[in-house]
């Protein structure tokens, strides 16, 4: 378990995709925080967040004050565009979706996301990455089948997960 400065008791883990369900047990959701650390979460990618409002506000300046009002969307957009990675994994196909803000996609993410990739290989049939703008609009996606593939040829197969990666501006 890996502890979270701010308020003592925080504490965050990224568990195995496969170990826990979030909501309504059909999934496993993580967020990839600005500094490339992913949590599990066990219910909605909004609700995790205003949970925690204070720790985000304390530790990465994210202040959801005006989201909050505008629903679950707003807060969903308002922390991808402040560097976090939204992850769900369904658990009946494998299928590994990874959601960030086109502009905020960078190394921290990249390592973030890639730590859960190759912790959970083994259970992932298959990889979306969707790079957002700030109107929700996918504007760089990719998809990947990594089923039986050693973990760097999954990682290869994944330009977005490679480390030296720039987005051109939409």
């Amino acid at each position: 378990m890996a502890r979270k400065g701010g308020n003592e008791n925080e504490c965050f883990e990224a568990k195995r995709l496969t170990s826990y369900c979030s909501y309504s047990g059909t999934t496993s959701k993580m967020w990839v925080l600005p500094d490339g650390e992913p949590v599990s979460i066990p219910g909605q990618h909004y609700e995790w967040a205003l949970e925690h409002e204070d720790y985000l506000k304390w530790r990465f300046s994210i202040n959801l004050r005006h989201a909050r009002r505008r629903g679950d969307t707003a807060i969903r957009l308002h922390l991808l565009r402040h560097g976090c990675v939204r992850v769900n994994y369904e658990h009946k196909g494998g299928r590994l979706t990874l959601e960030a803000h086109y502009l905020h996609w960078g190394p921290r993410q990249i390592r973030g996301c890639r730590r859960i990739i190759r912790a959970n290989l083994s259970d992932i049939s298959f990889v979306l990455i969707h790079l957002l703008n700030n109107r929700c609009l996918i504007v760089e996606k990719e998809s990947a089948n990594p089923i039986g593939c050693s973990t760097a040829t999954a990682m290869k197969m994944m330009r977005l997960c490679r480390h030296s990666l720039r987005i051109p501006e939409p």
